[in-house]
């Protein structure tokens, strides 16, 4: 009896010093191959404005690149990052729980191909409004982000789209033709450039062989024909805040224009900053138009050129800068002055003060290669309207719209 006791207290003890010396793992390590091997790990997707969402894979799962979220508002998904830097390639393999967060662009930053375009001009399902591009060199960019579209924008659907805080290095021109109901088209906060070599887009001619008669330097044109079909709707245009270069180089904001030095390339033809409708014959399909805040600098024809507008439309231009036009204008075939705003308008389509003026400022000389000044004092030479009958009854001024630099 006494020898068993013995026995057990020295097992006890061995028992007690093996305890003792065992490391204290509140965890026993995870060792591959073994038994204790953690099976699964948790990934999470943040999306870095608004939730997240897990998922449990198995341990050593071959991470795939997850589907591009969406987000409301003017951001475009600019990737997946992983401990603060982007996953440029993906086939990670899974060994612990990981966390991929989203990163985003606001669109004024950079937009880089058609899909993501066009999905902001809609905010829809990129399938339908794709159909809404000229395919061929749409869109191009340079290393910064900065975008021109050097072809133009067809809408062949029906929807309301903006363009936002994008500088546009060769042009915009917009045609829409095929309106099946009312839509609005919005220009805002843009830079816009004069394009090279095209102008106004005519109903079913190709922008890559049309010149029209507006030459090279045109930036900003809405063709809005509907070909005097009255089954189709019109359109809602806003212009708002953009600033419209022309091709040449200033040495002067203001007053003296002499100074400038003309690219060889801009000594012909000219262009208009922003032209409403086309010179093709048909009217345009208008509902109406507001042009206001811009500032045009530097172009060749005229700053604002309307033409045809379909009866009942009305246009409203308020707050603009009209710094210089007509600039190296007197190659123009037909010999026509060049002015701050000039309206091609039938009275056989439009109702009288269907153009209203307000708070306009206009710069007080257009000397260009010594020509004489012009007068400002009564909008003689900066507004020219001209209808078939010869009288000037569609522009209204509202006592404010005087301003003369």
């Amino acid at each position: 009896m006494k020898k068993s006791k013995v026995m057990a207290i020295c097992v006890f003890a061995v028992l007690c010093l093996f305890v003792s010396c065992q490391p204290r793992y509140l965890f026993y390590p995870v060792i591959p191959g073994n038994n204790n091997t953690q099976t699964s790990y948790t990934v999470t997707l943040d999306f870095n404005y608004e939730g997240s969402t897990s998922e449990v894979l198995e341990n050593q799962t071959m991470l795939i690149e997850p589907e591009d979220p969406n987000r409301e508002g003017d951001y475009i998904f600019a990737g997946w990052y992983l401990n603060g830097q982007p996953v440029t390639e993906w086939g990670i393999t899974l060994t612990s729980d990981v966390t991929l967060t989203a990163m985003w662009k606001t669109v004024y930053e950079t937009i880089k191909d058609v899909p993501k375009l066009a999905a902001y001009f809609d905010g829809g399902e990129n399938d339908s409004i794709k159909q809404g591009f000229s395919p061929n060199d749409a869109i191009d960019y340079d290393g910064e982000g900065l975008i021109a579209i050097r072809e133009w924008i067809d809408l062949t659907t029906a929807f309301d789209f903006t363009i936002k805080g994008v500088e546009f290095l060769d042009g915009l021109s917009i045609h829409t033709s095929n309106t099946e109901s009312e839509i609005t088209i919005n220009v805002s906060d843009c830079v816009i450039h004069a394009c090279d070599q095209v102008a106004i887009i005519a109903e079913g001619q190709s922008v890559r062989n049309r010149i029209d008669n507006s030459g090279e330097g045109l930036c900003l044109a809405f063709d809005t024909s509907s070909e005097n079909n009255t089954d189709r709707k019109g359109v809602v245009i806003v212009a708002d805040n953009n600033k419209l270069i022309g091709k040449n180089d200033p040495t002067r904001e203001r007053k003296g224009f002499g100074d400038w030095t003309l690219n060889e390339k801009n000594k012909k033809g000219r262009g208009n900053g922003i032209s409403l409708g086309n010179q093709a014959g048909s009217t345009i399909n208008l509902v109406s138009a507001t042009i206001s805040n811009n500032t045009f600098e530097g172009l060749q024809g005229h700053a604002i050129q309307l033409y045809k507008i379909q009866n009942g439309a009305t246009v409203s231009i308020s707050g603009n800068d009209f710094i210089s036009w007509g600039v190296n204008s007197t190659t123009y075939s037909t010999g026509l002055e060049d002015y701050a705003i000039r309206g091609d308008l039938d009275t056989a389509d439009v109702n009288n003060d269907c153009v209203v003026l307000s708070n306009n400022t206009y710069a007080s000389s257009m000397d260009v290669e010594g020509e004489t000044p012009v007068d400002l004092s009564q909008h003689k030479a900066a507004i020219n309207y001209w209808n078939s009958e010869g009288s000037y009854p569609n522009f209204t001024y509202i006592p404010d719209d005087s301003k003369i630099q």
